[in-house]
């Protein structure tokens, strides 16, 4: 046994008991179960992986974690970022707090003392549990690298896929560069845990940047050094909850900033609200996948409106101006500034940032063509 029980049903004391109750609880539970996965070749005698998870973030590590659970120990797991900056939560991602409520659980599968509840409890207690609101993004992340600890996920960080192809026997081909260098692997089952971004790019208007030097535009998910615009007027293109974080960053750094979209008024109505309903996460994996791209085509396809909390970041503070009904026409670069030919006459501006989000129906698109070829390789 690697853990024993814990000493009581409360709440734990610190990380160190709760890392020995989970222990405790995994070995309760079989965990890891005995491998059951028989080694497989193909046909130039490589080995096949049972599965390859490309992606250390959240998603990969609950996957990983439910495989193992079930037995499946040859899953080969990799993440094009160090360790501990998988995912947006320290990086790209400038809301303060998660969107989600605090009482929905994560990579935890059901086993109580894997939750972030538990993991904040170790630390602040239950009070400061129900004091609190939303989870901070940095706690978020800690918990993560928390739980890929507790749950000895095998993470390959500085791993990127390159390329994939459907092999004539039925397996998956995978092209990776690493710290090694590049390599080559095969697998059975490939599954895709990168994000919004792993289906293809962020996307900012063509027409926009080809106009514009790299040097002062910015799609909103990346990297920003705000504190060299400090003193800048920035022009924010989006109404999104991404559009107001980025707002928020570069206000918070001594810029003024513009933010531009094209609706009347923004959305109002959040019909992603869905996605959290415990019917709907529950049962979603088991529809077919005509009703599956229904449903998602719905609540893509309506939008969905800054949170509350991200425009209250902005919303009354001093050098911050929205600008409703202002779809921009041209944009060109003259004497070091940025001049925007908008419906509202011209505009100008000394960095932009493109909250204009993922084209996730072309990723669509481009996944299910991938999928068809690989089946008729097979």
């Amino acid at each position: 046994m690697r853990g024993g029980p814990p000493r009581s049903a409360g709440a734990a004391c610190s990380l160190d008991e709760l890392q020995t109750r989970v222990a405790y609880e995994l070995d309760c539970l079989a965990y890891p179960a005995a491998g059951w996965v028989p080694p497989v070749r193909d046909r130039q005698g490589r080995l096949v992986h049972a599965a390859v998870l490309v992606g250390g973030g959240q998603g990969g590590l609950a996957t990983a974690f439910a495989l193992r659970r079930e037995g499946v120990h040859d899953v080969h797991q990799m993440d094009r970022e160090p360790a501990g900056l998988e995912g947006p939560w320290i990086t790209f991602a400038r809301m303060q707090t998660l969107r989600t409520p605090k009482y929905l659980t994560g990579p935890d599968y059901g086993i109580a003392s894997l939750t972030f509840r538990a993991w904040f409890e170790a630390q602040w207690g239950c009070e400061a549990w129900a004091a609190l609101d939303r989870i901070l993004t940095t706690q978020w992340m800690d918990y993560l690298v928390w739980f890929r600890n507790v749950t000895s996920a095998e993470v390959q960080n500085g791993t990127e896929m390159t390329a994939l192809r459907g092999k004539p026997d039925g397996f998956v081909e995978i092209d990776l560069v690493g710290p090694t260098g590049r390599r080559s692997c095969v697998t059975r089952r490939l599954v895709l845990a990168n994000g919004m971004d792993g289906g293809g790019i962020w996307y900012a208007p063509p027409a926009f940047t080809r106009t514009l030097p790299r040097t002062v535009w910015a799609h909103s998910f990346d990297p920003i050094d705000f504190e060299r615009l400090r003193g800048a007027r920035v022009a924010v293109l989006g109404a999104s909850a991404a559009a107001f974080d980025a707002a928020a960053a570069a206000l918070d750094h001594g810029t003024t900033v513009d933010l531009y979209h094209r609706r009347h008024s923004l959305l109002r109505v959040e019909f992603r609200a869905w996605l959290e309903q415990a019917g709907f996460l529950a049962a979603f994996g088991g529809l077919d996948d005509a009703r599956k791209w229904s449903v998602m085509r719905r609540l893509l396809g309506a939008g969905a409106p800054p949170p509350p909390s991200a425009v209250e970041r902005v919303i009354g503070r001093a050098g911050f101006a929205v600008h409703s009904s202002c779809g921009w026409r041209a944009v060109r670069h003259e004497a070091g500034v940025v001049r925007i030919d908008t419906e509202h006459g011209e505009r100008c501006a000394n960095f932009v940032v493109f909250a204009t989000g993922a084209p996730v129906a072309a990723c669509c698109r481009i996944a299910t063509r991938r999928r068809l070829t690989m089946r008729t390789n097979k």
